[in-house]
């Protein structure tokens, strides 16, 4: 479209806008409101163009006013000035003021993305300041000053300068961790310094401190070290979501900035010319800020941090580097997969193509998660997050916040529809420069300084079905070859038909080879309509990571359980089978009964969120609610809920769960879980009909093959990232640039974790920050795995306890006061005595009568507690040690559920040698004859009648299975007690 024209009384004739304004000002007398005719002036404009008396030799174009300003004028210059050379500055000087008449007048194409239809309008942003603006873009850092201590030694007055270190550290603490806004802060800064300078002219030696308080938000950003932005900014495409650094998206043109357009082309090989044509979407936007002033600001912005330099700030912190060698040393036994470690994929790349890799000091495997969530609450708008985790460490740091590298946020308001290419193009740059160079970084190892190089490798990916098909290039799940795993095809019919999944016999596995040759065949495709033909034949896309030379796009993603079992088919059953019918499965009445037997269990304090709102059809459950009430609940409430087939096909789902998602499992459970989950399948597809059966229920036959290859799913799963997504959706403020806000904040958050305090006062004000004890500490781990897989065979009395393995034991047992001295009467004596004799073969154990009393044992982090406590919700246990009549029974395979009346501990003479010993005295629940009267995981158990007194009332705090959940009910009109066991929380 042409640009708009208006009638300049000064030229006689119809100009651009811009010169009408101009001349306006030039040439319209406001005294006496009458123009100035072009006739009795030299240097008339027509149209925008330059008249020849416009030019001149050796002039210049002024880029502000438009017109050519020269040393001479043309009456008055040299007359053999050349005809060509006029021709050329005419012909430069036309089309650079077309461009800027199109930059400011031109509208948009048609074919703009829908949600930015108008990009010329201006946005009104009139509480945003410039100075916000040019901190969102402005010079990134290069991150080398990210964990620098924030006290100057070379300071006159070093105790005053640490005093003001702990006033801003503080500060910036409850900023961040306590979400206080920006003008809280400011106001806190504003009255400290009154308050100081107050107190200053009051006492005159306090004049000093109250100089080195910042005095601003800007000035306490820059003596923490939180001033600059330590990741790249990138300005994203509104359309086809291709990146820009910013100061590629727009040009001077006179002395304005014009955006520029995206120049992408999807199909340049593409035959017909019409289709090459570039994206055209506009990459800026203008907005208007407080002050009338205007700047340009992208429509999209992709915030990315560097992964190299992620990693090397953690290789630089203290402990990083030992823990990441930990695993070397690990113990594990055979048959039993305890982490990663113990997977195919880690052993097979011990070595890669002949060559040493994992098996090498300073080789480090990466695990990638993304996935979508919502930073507000009632706004439809998702942020896509990119997590990055070290497998190499503990499972117990792995995902520690201080231990999370976080690569970029992908911008929203909706998920890209088929891939995320364009945003994993710098993070597939960096990974080939970690595993073909490494990096050099220098770490400290016992107080000395060592420089060595670090390769890294991406080993495994982890995300919904969704955002994998994304990462590793597949098509949608609903499509015909909707299995990212095998070969399978499913049946889809004619439109509007269900897809039909049914079917759980072995199918034909996908291979690498094969993946990468037909990618190739589709990326030599030059139009989109014989790209999406071969697409949709073999059911794959091009990934960008497939760049790297060793990721198997097949093998390496995984069947996530949270998506899977819980949110996937757990929640598809109750929520659209049962309660989604027109006549449901189960009534209003019968789901408040169901909410008040959960209501009235009794469960450890330590598990969570209980299940709530089941009366409202499960509303608004969270993964883990969802995983508590299938494991745990819904087997002993649903029974006479459901009709019997239905009931045993669930409770089949069940027992697969609780099989597969254990923190250690063996081959065997494994083994178990799966055919338990194929039985699930089948009976529900009977049930059903084929077309009820849904992609997830065909995952499930590849779930058991992810879980040789990377161990128990507790190293695989999504419940670490689901949790960082809601800290994320926590650190946004405003509406205004969404994802830098979220990735500043959760940056400076980790920042706080590892920065360097004050030598001084260290005593005084580290109670002050909480930071560690609430994630805990790299030297706090519990690293020996010998003690760890001893004491998980005595607590499920595979071995016997003896001398040796109590006091190997010991040292993973903490009793938590308060304490108490008491004395035990002689029939106590006697049991401790015959407890003694069993255990250890010690005929007249010498034993004091006297002992040391807590309410509470910490065993590996997991706390158990007594009856009369304040942690009496874990004070229910489950041991393979008592039978009938209060005796001890080593060889019992019954694990008998029993309540916690406190512990102690004592000193006992064993073999001449006095030993630490902690017992436990417990009080053992009866069996009840309807024992197995809902079926495994749930047992029946009497509620409140117990077994006699005797030997096993004490049993040593090493031979305690478990925790359990006690649920209440009635049958035959009999108050029982249903015991749920809990998995055991032992972390090797």
């Amino acid at each position: 479209m042409g640009s708009k024209r208006k009638y300049c009384p000064h030229c006689d004739e119809e100009v651009v806008l811009r010169v009408y304004q101009r001349h306006y000002q030039q040439y319209f007398d406001t005294s006496n409101n009458t123009w100035i005719n072009a006739n009795d002036e030299s240097d008339c404009e027509s149209g925008g163009i330059p008249t020849v008396a416009d030019l001149g030799d050796e002039g210049g174009y002024d880029d502000w006013n438009c017109s050519y300003v020269g040393n001479n004028q043309l009456g008055e210059s040299d007359t053999t000035f050349e005809t060509a050379d006029l021709d050329k500055k005419i012909k430069a000087l036309v089309k650079e003021l077309e461009e800027e008449d199109q930059a400011f007048f031109i509208e948009p194409d048609n074919d703009n993305i829908s949600d930015n239809a108008d990009h010329n309008k201006v946005e009104i942003w009139d509480t945003i300041t410039e100075t916000e603006i040019n901190e969102d873009f402005q010079e990134e850092s290069d991150g080398s000053d990210l964990f620098v201590p924030i006290c100057d030694e070379e300071s006159k007055d070093p105790t005053l300068l640490a005093l003001a270190n702990w006033f801003c550290l503080f500060l910036t603490f409850l900023w961040h961790f306590f979400g206080l806004s920006d003008a809280c802060i400011s106001l806190i800064l504003s009255f400290f310094g009154t308050f100081f300078t107050v107190l200053g002219n009051i006492f005159p030696c306090l004049t000093v401190l109250t100089i080195m308080l910042p005095g601003t938000l800007y000035k306490l950003k820059q003596s923490i070290g939180l001033k600059d932005d330590k990741f790249i900014k990138y300005v994203v495409c509104p359309k086809c979501s291709a990146i820009y650094k910013f100061e590629h998206c727009y040009k001077k043109v006179g002395r304005r900035t014009v955006p520029l357009k995206c120049t992408h082309v999807d199909f340049p090989e593409h035959r017909q010319k019409k289709m090459r044509k570039t994206c055209g979407a506009t990459l800026l936007k203008e907005v208007e800020l407080s002050g009338n002033k205007t700047r340009l600001y992208p429509f999209k912005v992709y915030c990315y941090k560097p992964v190299i330099q992620s990693l090397t700030n953690l290789i630089k912190k203290k402990g990083f580097v030992g823990n990441c060698e930990l695993w070397r040393h690990r113990q594990s036994s055979p048959g039993i997969l305890s982490d990663i470690y113990d997977g195919r994929v880690w052993r097979e790349h011990l070595s890669v193509d002949g060559k040493p890799f994992l098996s090498d000091p300073y080789n480090y495997a990466l695990q990638l998660n993304l996935d979508w969530f919502s930073p507000y609450k009632h706004v439809p708008y998702s942020v896509g997050a990119l997590y990055l985790v070290t497998l190499n460490l503990p499972r117990a740091e792995r995902y520690k916040k201080e231990n999370i590298m976080i690569v970029g946020l992908l911008p929203g308001p909706r998920e890209p529809s088929l891939n995320i290419n364009s945003f994993l193009e710098p993070f597939v740059k960096e990974l080939q420069t970690l595993w073909t160079d490494g990096v050099m970084c220098t770490f400290n190892d016992s107080g000395k300084r060592v420089t060595s190089r670090f390769r890294a490798a991406l080993l495994n990916v982890v995300a919904d079905v969704p955002a994998t098909r994304k990462l590793c290039g597949f098509v949608g799940h609903m499509a015909r070859k909707g299995c990212s795993k095998c070969e399978k095809e499913f049946k889809t019919g004619g439109f509007g038909d269900k897809i039909d999944c049914s079917g759980f016999d072995p199918n034909e596995k996908r291979r690498i080879l094969k993946h990468r040759h037909h990618v190739e065949e589709i990326q030599k495709q030059t139009t989109a309509t014989g790209q999406n033909r071969l697409i949709s034949k073999y059911g794959v896309r091009y990934s960008s990571l497939l760049k790297l030379p060793y990721f198997d796009s097949v093998r390496f993603h995984v069947i996530d359980p949270l998506h899977n079992l819980f949110l996937g088919t757990g929640k598809h059953i109750m929520k659209n089978v049962w309660l989604g019918q027109e006549k449901p499965h189960i009534s209003k009445e019968q789901l408040a009964q169901i909410q008040e037997k959960i209501d009235r269990t009794k469960v450890p304090s330590s598990m969570g969120r209980m299940p709530l709102k089941i009366a409202s059809n499960f509303g608004g459950f969270t993964g883990d609610q969802w995983k508590h009430w299938i494991t745990l609940f819904s087997v002993f409430t649903l029974k006479g809920v459901l009709p019997t087939k239905e009931f045993e096909m669930w409770r089949l789902f069940v027992l697969a769960c609780r099989y597969l998602c254990s923190p250690v499992v063996s081959i065997n459970c494994i083994a178990k879980g799966h055919e338990c989950l194929m039985k699930f399948c089948r009976q529900f597809e009977k049930l059903y009909g084929p077309k009820s059966v849904t992609p997830n229920m065909h995952y499930h036959t590849h779930l058991v093959d992810c879980i040789l290859d990377y161990g128990p799913v507790y190293s695989f799963w999504t419940f670490p990232y689901e949790r960082y997504n809601g800290m994320l959706a926590e650190n946004c403020s405003s509406h205004r640039s969404v994802e830098i806000q979220i990735m500043r904040k959760f940056l400076n958050m980790q920042f706080l974790h590892v920065i360097c305090k004050p030598n001084e006062f260290q005593d005084e004000f580290n109670h002050c920050f909480p930071i560690e004890k609430e994630s805990g500490s790299l030297s706090e781990t519990v690293t020996d795995d010998k003690a760890i897989i001893q004491l998980g065979n005595l607590s499920q009395g595979h071995v016997d306890l003896d001398v040796t393995s109590m006091v190997s034991t010991m040292h993973l047992i903490q009793m938590m006061g308060p304490f108490s001295m008491e004395l035990l009467d002689e029939t106590w004596v006697n049991n401790l005595k015959c407890m003694y004799t069993n255990i250890f073969g010690i005929l007249a154990p010498n034993i004091c009568g006297y002992i040391k009393t807590c309410k509470a044992v910490k065993i590996i982090g997991d706390v158990i507690g007594a009856e009369c406590s304040r942690y009496r919700r874990s004070s229910l246990i489950l041991a393979k040690w008592c039978a009938l009549g209060g005796q001890i029974d080593l060889s019992s395979e019954c694990a008998r559920p029993g309540i916690v009346e406190y512990f102690f501990s004592q000193f006992v003479m064993i073999n001449g040698k006095s030993e630490l010993v902690i017992i436990a005295k417990v009080r053992w629940f009866q069996k009840h004859p309807s024992q197995n009267h809902y079926g495994k995981p749930v047992e029946v158990w009497c509620k409140e009648l117990y077994e006699m007194s005797g030997p096993a009332s004490f049993i040593p705090v090493q031979r305690i299975h478990g925790k359990f959940v006690a649920g209440f009910d009635q049958i035959n009109r009999e108050n029982i007690m249903c015991v749920i066991p809990l998995p055991q929380k032992l972390y090797v």
